[in-house]
């Protein structure tokens, strides 16, 4: 069975999520202030598989490494005063 979760993403430039194998990320926005994404998973799928996530802000510097993520969205905060680029990687 499939449902959609959701999940807080802290600001900062990297963090991991164990999510299950197959999951489809689906969106990225702002929701009480925080920067929270939606991801489709199959609830009786065992297998764990890491995802990746990067965040930046305009203006600020990329990691190289980003060519190798997929871009989810942009996320603005605080009346549009902080703007954040998300991107994600699975392994």
């Amino acid at each position: 069975m499939y449902k959609i979760y959701k999940y807080t993403l802290e600001i900062m430039d990297y963090q991991e999520f164990l999510l299950p194998l197959r999951s489809k990320i689906l969106s990225v926005c702002e929701q009480h202030g925080k920067v929270v994404f939606y991801t489709m998973v199959d609830t009786a799928m065992e297998h764990k598989t890491k995802y990746s996530f990067r965040i930046f802000g305009t203006g600020h510097p990329c990691a190289d490494s980003i060519v190798f993520y997929s871009f989810l969205g942009t996320v603005k905060l605080e009346e549009g005063n902080l703007m954040f680029h998300v991107f994600y990687q699975y392994n």
